[in-house]
């Protein structure tokens, strides 16, 4: 009797659960997560010590920012604008001059469509400076 009702079972159907074995595998994993902590705590007790309980944290310094930042930062630009703004040689024996910006994006326009080509070689000298507009 009991072959006849399991072959008029659907296939489909899912098999009949037994409960206690649910329980069973849920209990043992709830025990094994209780071990686990257990372990990793006694781990970490014995890490730190009794003294890192004891120590209070330590602070980390203060920033070494100076108290007047704004006129700093003003210096700083007043100083990069002057460089930005003036001719001085940057290495003399290889005759690199550092022009000021305003005249160098004027050479650059000055090449017109060539203004990203590169640049000929003399030797080894600088070629001469381009003329705005020739």
């Amino acid at each position: 009797m009991a072959d006849a009702a399991r072959e008029e079972r659907d296939p489909r159907e899912a098999p009949t659960v037994h409960h206690g074995i649910v329980v069973a595998v849920v209990a043992i994993a709830l025990v094994l997560v209780a071990i686990a902590l257990a372990v990793l705590w006694v781990t970490y007790r014995s890490a730190i010590g009794p003294i890192a309980a004891i120590t209070p944290p330590v602070r980390f310094p203060a920033p070494g920012l100076g108290f007047h930042q704004g006129a700093e930062r003003r210096d700083q630009e007043a100083e990069k604008e002057s460089i930005l703004g003036s001719y001085g040689w940057i290495d003399r024996d290889a005759g690199i001059v550092r022009v000021p910006i305003g005249e160098a994006m004027k050479l650059v326009a000055g090449r017109g469509q060539a203004a990203f080509d590169p640049l000929p070689d003399l030797g080894g000298r600088n070629p001469p400076a381009a003329r705005p507009g020739g």
